[in-house]
C-alpha cells in the first residue's frame, strides 16, 4: 500500500515526469552539439514536409497575424484560399505561436520545437506509467518514458510537427480513459479528446478508431457482472459532447477536405492496395523501440503477472495492431482510406500500449511462490547482449554508415538498410525479452533490469536518432536564400508573384509575404488544381506551382512580378531587385483582374478539355473579345518517329530505337509580334507517377531552352520567347514514346494584349483583410469574372445587396452585375463554420450542465442510457472490426482477382 501511494502521489508522478522531459532535452542537446546543429551550430534538421509545409506555413501564419488579418482566409496561397482548415491541420498547437515571439529563422525554431514536443511526449508517458504501474520503480518509468520520446514515430515522422502533439497527448488520454471507465471521471477525458481534435483533427480520426477498439475490448473482456460497473454511459455521453464541442474544428475542415484534390474513390483506392507494402519502413519505425517486439510473445504466455481479462484484451489489441502493420489495406483504412508516405501514422498507439505492458511485466512480483535463482547462462546473456548491441550500433555508425540512411535520402527504407537494422534490432529485442523473462520469474531485481535496459536503450536510441535526425542535418541555405527576397516589393496595388522556375518550395513564396498562385497542402482545392493546370501552370501531386502559364493568364491573374534568376526573365520583364542569386522582375503586360463578359455564368462554368492552346483561345475570346488571339502551328518535319492524332490527343512512337536522333520540328515565320509556347501534357489528377516525364528536349533556333520536359517540378507550358518578323525553328528531341492530350507549339498575339490593356475598363481588384472590392460600370448587365479562386465561403454584395457567387472557368469567381455602376464586395467566412460554432456552443453548454447534474444525481448517465451504453460499445467494436479490418481486406482481394 505504501508503494502504491508513493507511486500515485503528485510528487511521485510529476517529479519522474519532469526528469523524463529534461533527459530528452539533455540528450537532444548532446546530439545537437556533436553534429553542429542549432543552437550549438549552424545546421538544421528541417527536411521533407517540414521544409515544404510546416516552416512556410508557420511563416505565413506570422505574416497574417502581423498584418492584422484573421486566420480564416489568406491571399498568400493559391491565389487566395481558406486558411482555416490549414491552420487546424498544421498549426493549432499553442507552441506554433512561438514564431511571434522571436525573429530567429523558422528553420532554426524547428530545431527547438521538435525536441521540446518529444520531451513532452516522454513526460506524459512517465505520467501514464506512474499512474497505472505504481510498483514500477521511478527510474524504470523514466527509462520507458525516454523510449516513448525517442520512439521511431517521433524520430521518423517529426517533419509533420503537428503529429507529435497527438503523440504527446496519447498517454494522458489513456490515463483519462481508464479513469473514466473505472471511476467515472469525465472532465479529464473530455479535455484530452477535445485537445486531440483541436491539435490535429486528421490524427484525431485515428484516435477515435483506437478508442473504439480499446474501450470495446475493455468492455468485451470484462466479466458481465463487472461490466455493469464500468462507466460506459459516461464514455458515450462525454464523447458525444466532445464531438459537438470540437465541431468548430472538424466540420469546416471536413468540408474543406472534401473539396480538395485529396478526396477520392475509397473502393478504388482499396482495390488498388497491395497486400504488403513498405514493410521495411514500418519495421524500422518500430525497431527504434525494440521492446515492442520483445513484449508481444509474452502476451501468449501463461501465468503472466497481470489479470487474465487484461492479458486477453491486450493480446487482441496487439494482434489488431500487428495486422494493421502487416496488411496494407487495413493500414490504409486506419488512414481514412489512403496515404502517400509515412505508412503508420497511428503507430504511437502501438508503441504506447507495448511500453505499458512492458512496465507491468517489469514491475510485477514473480508468479512463482519463491524467487528463482538466475541461471549462469542467462546471467552471461544479460551481460553480453547489451555489449553486443552497443558494438553492433558502433559498427553500423562507422562501417555501415553509408547503408543505414536510405530513409532520409528517399523517404523510404531500402532492403539493405532494413536488413542491417534488423540485426541490431534482433539483438536489442532479445536483450529486452530476456530482462522481461527474468523479471517475470523474479530472478533479477528492478535495479538490474534498469541497468541492462538502459544500455540497450542507449544503443538503439543512438542508432535511430543519428539515422533519422542527425544524418539529415545540414545548413539550410535554401531557406536563407529564399528569405533574402522578402520585403523587396513595395506596391499597394493588387498583384501576385510567380516563380520562373522552382527555385524554392512553393509555399515559401507566400511565406516571405508575396501573394501567389502557388500552394501545397492536402487542402488544395480540386477545381483550382484542374483549372490552373488547364491554363498552363505546373502542378504535381497536391502541389500547384506558380511556374508556367502564359503572358495572357499571368496578366488575367494579376501576376505582375516574377521571382527567379535574371537569365529567366523574358524581354517584357524588367529586373527591380537582385542579390546576384535571385532576382525579382516586373512585367510590363497588365490587364484588369475584374472583366465584364456577356456570357451567363452557367455558360462558362468549365474550361474546355484537350489542348491547352484551346484554353488560351477560349480565355482570350471570353475576356478580351478576340477569337484569333491564339495561333497554333503545325509540325513541319519528323525524323525516326510516328506522330499520330488520336481521339484523346497525340501518340508519338519512335520507329527505330537504335538510331540516335528522333525529333519533331516546327519551322514557322512569325510576322506580327507573338509569344510562343510549347506543350506536352495530360491532366493526370494527383497521380505521382507520370509516364510522360522526361520525354523531350526543346530547342529554339538551335539553343536548348528546356531539358527533359516535362518533369514533376515543371510540367507547365514552356515559354519559347517573343518573336516578330522572323523565322523560328522549334525542335523537340524525343527520348521515349509518349501519349498526351495536349501537344504542340502555339503563339499568343501581342497586339491582342496591347489592345485589351488600352480598351478594357480599369476594373482592378482591391484586397484588404480578407475582403475584395471592385467598382465596375457598363451599359448592360454582365457577368463580372474576378481573378479570385472560387470558394463556397465567399459572399458577394453588389451595391450593398447580397448577390449570388458563381464558379466559372473551372476555378474562378464571378457575379452578375447590373447595367450602370456597381460596387462589388466579396467577404469570406468558412463554409459550415456558423453551424459548427452553434454546435460547439451547445456541446460546451451540455457538458457544463452534465457536470453540474452529476454532482447532484451521480447516476444520471446510467439512467439516461441504461443498458444501451453496453450494447452500443460492443456494436461499435464490431463496426470498427468490420469497417477497418474486414471490409478493406475483402475489397483488396476482389481487386486482386479482378
Amino acid at each position: 500500500m505504501k508503494s502504491d501511494c508513493r507511486g500515485r502521489g503528485l510528487c511521485g508522478v510529476l517529479l519522474p515526469a519532469a526528469c523524463g522531459t529534461l533527459l530528452v532535452l539533455a540528450l537532444f542537446a548532446l546530439f545537437y552539439a556533436l553534429f553542429d546543429i542549432y543552437p550549438f551550430g549552424v545546421k538544421s534538421i528541417v527536411w521533407c514536409d517540414m521544409e515544404q509545409q510546416a516552416v512556410p506555413l508557420l511563416l505565413q501564419c506570422k505574416q497574417i497575424l502581423e498584418r492584422g488579418e484573421s486566420l480564416l482566409y489568406t491571399q498568400l496561397n493559391a491565389g487566395g484560399m481558406s486558411f482555416y482548415g490549414v491552420f487546424f491541420f498544421f498549426l493549432s498547437n499553442p507552441l506554433s505561436f512561438c514564431v511571434l515571439l522571436t525573429d530567429m529563422p523558422v528553420s532554426s525554431l524547428m530545431n527547438l520545437l521538435v525536441p521540446l514536443k518529444l520531451a513532452m511526449a516522454a513526460g506524459s508517458m512517465v505520467i501514464l506509467l506512474r499512474r497505472q504501474t505504481p510498483k514500477l520503480c521511478p527510474a524504470l518509468a523514466v527509462l520507458l518514458g525516454l523510449m516513448y520520446g525517442f520512439c521511431g514515430y517521433g524520430l521518423m515522422y517529426y517533419q509533420n510537427l503537428m503529429w507529435l502533439d497527438v503523440q504527446a497527448l496519447a498517454p494522458l488520454l489513456l490515463v483519462a480513459v481508464d479513469a473514466l471507465l473505472q471511476k467515472g471521471k469525465v472532465l479529464p477525458y473530455f479535455c484530452c479528446i477535445c485537445l486531440n481534435i483541436v491539435f490535429c483533427y486528421y490524427i484525431g480520426y485515428m484516435t477515435v478508431v483506437f478508442l473504439l477498439l480499446y474501450v470495446g475490448l475493455y468492455a468485451y473482456f470484462t466479466p458481465r457482472a463487472e461490466r455493469k460497473k464500468l462507466h460506459l454511459h459516461d464514455f458515450w455521453l462525454t464523447s458525444a459532447m466532445a464531438a459537438l464541442t470540437t465541431a468548430f474544428v472538424w466540420l469546416p475542415s471536413f468540408l474543406q477536405i472534401m473539396r480538395s484534390a485529396r478526396s477520392g474513390n475509397l473502393l478504388q483506392s482499396l482495390a488498388n492496395c497491395r497486400l504488403f507494402h513498405a514493410l521495411g519502413d514500418r519495421f524500422v519505425l518500430l525497431a527504434a523501440t525494440a521492446i515492442v517486439f520483445a513484449v508481444l510473445p509474452f502476451l501468449f504466455c501463461k501465468h503472466l503477472p497481470m489479470a487474465r481479462e487484461e492479458q486477453r484484451r491486450m493480446r487482441v489489441l496487439c494482434v489488431l495492431f500487428v495486422a494493421a502493420v502487416v496488411f496494407d489495406p487495413i493500414n490504409a483504412m486506419w488512414h481514412t482510406g489512403s496515404y502517400q508516405a509515412f505508412p503508420i501514422r497511428w503507430a504511437f498507439f502501438m508503441i504506447m500500449i507495448s511500453l505499458r505492458i512492458a512496465a507491468q511485466l517489469l514491475s510485477a512480483a514473480p508468479v512463482a511462490k519463491e524467487r528463482q535463482k538466475l541461471p549462469r547462462s542467462e546471467k552471461t546473456a544479460l551481460m553480453l547482449l547489451p555489449m553486443l548491441c552497443i558494438t553492433l550500433v558502433g559498427l553500423l555508425l562507422t562501417v555501415g554508415n553509408p547503408y543505414i540512411t536510405s530513409y532520409v535520402e528517399t523517404l523510404w527504407v531500402d532492403l539493405e538498410n532494413g536488413l542491417l537494422v534488423l540485426i541490431a534490432t534482433g539483438v536489442t529485442a532479445a536483450g529486452y525479452a530476456l530482462v522481461l523473462r527474468c523479471r517475470c520469474k523474479g530472478s533479477i531485481s528492478q535495479r538490474i533490469a534498469l541497468s541492462v535496459c538502459a544500455v540497450l536503450f542507449i544503443g538503439e536510441m543512438t542508432l535511430h536518432t543519428y539515422c533519422n535526425v542527425c544524418a539529415v542535418a545540414e545548413e539550410d541555405t535554401l531557406y536563407a536564400q529564399t528569405y533574402s527576397a522578402s520585403d523587396r516589393i513595395h506596391d499597394d496595388d493588387f498583384y501576385r508573384l510567380k516563380m520562373t522556375r522552382k527555385y524554392a518550395h512553393v509555399n515559401m513564396v507566400g511565406a516571405i509575404g508575396y501573394p501567389t498562385m502557388a500552394h501545397y497542402t492536402s487542402l488544395t482545392r480540386s477545381d483550382y488544381m484542374e483549372g490552373v493546370k488547364k491554363m498552363g501552370y505546373s502542378s504535381y501531386w497536391m502541389e500547384v506551382s506558380s511556374t508556367g502559364g502564359t503572358v495572357l493568364t499571368d496578366a488575367l491573374w494579376g501576376v505582375k512580378y516574377q521571382l527567379g534568376q535574371h537569365r529567366d526573365f523574358e524581354d517584357w520583364v524588367t529586373e527591380v531587385w537582385t542579390d546576384d542569386v535571385l532576382s525579382i522582375g516586373k512585367s510590363s503586360i497588365a490587364l484588369p483582374q475584374a472583366i465584364r463578359v456577356q456570357q451567363a455564368p452557367d455558360a462558362i462554368t468549365d474550361l474546355p478539355g484537350g489542348k491547352r492552346s484551346a484554353v488560351q483561345a477560349y480565355l482570350a475570346a471570353q475576356k478580351l473579345g478576340d477569337a484569333d488571339a491564339v495561333v497554333s502551328y503545325p509540325v513541319t518535319k519528323t525524323e525516326n518517329l510516328s506522330l499520330t492524332e488520336t481521339e484523346s490527343g497525340v501518340q508519338c512512337t519512335i520507329v527505330d530505337e537504335s538510331k540516335q536522333v528522333s525529333d519533331i520540328r516546327y519551322t514557322l515565320y512569325v510576322g506580327d509580334a507573338q509569344y510562343l509556347y510549347f506543350d506536352l501534357y495530360t491532366l493526370t489528377g494527383t497521380r505521382i507517377a507520370n509516364p510522360r516525364n522526361e520525354s523531350v528536349n526543346i530547342s529554339v533556333n538551335g539553343v536548348f531552352v528546356e531539358q527533359n520536359y516535362p518533369q514533376s517540378s515543371n510540367n507547365g507550358l514552356v515559354s519559347l520567347g517573343r518573336f516578330e518578323n522572323e523565322y523560328v525553328t522549334v525542335r523537340a528531341l524525343v527520348h521515349q514514346n509518349f501519349e498526351c492530350e495536349s501537344f504542340g507549339v502555339f503563339g499568343i498575339r501581342e497586339a491582342t494584349l496591347v489592345h485589351a490593356a488600352a480598351t478594357l475598363p480599369k476594373d482592378d481588384l482591391h484586397y484588404e483583410k480578407g475582403r475584395y472590392t471592385v467598382t465596375t460600370a457598363g451599359d448592360t448587365a454582365a457577368t463580372l469574372v474576378l481573378a479570385i479562386p472560387y470558394d463556397e465561403g465567399m459572399t458577394a454584395y453588389i451595391n450593398g445587396e447580397k448577390a449570388e457567387v458563381y464558379r466559372v472557368n473551372t476555378c474562378e469567381t464571378a457575379v452578375r452585375v447590373p447595367a450602370g455602376s456597381a460596387a462589388v464586395e466579396l467577404r469570406f467566412f468558412p463554409s459550415g463554420l456558423k453551424v459548427a460554432l452553434l454546435l460547439s456552443g451547445a456541446g460546451l453548454l451540455l457538458m457544463g450542465l452534465y457536470l453540474l447534474l452529476r454532482r447532484k444525481y451521480p447516476q444520471i448517465g446510467s439512467k439516461v442510457l441504461g443498458s444501451t451504453a453496453e450494447k452500443t460499445t460492443l456494436f461499435a467494436l464490431a463496426a470498427v472490426l468490420i469497417a477497418i479490418y474486414l471490409f478493406p481486406m475483402i475489397v483488396s482481394f476482389v481487386g486482386i482477382w479482378l
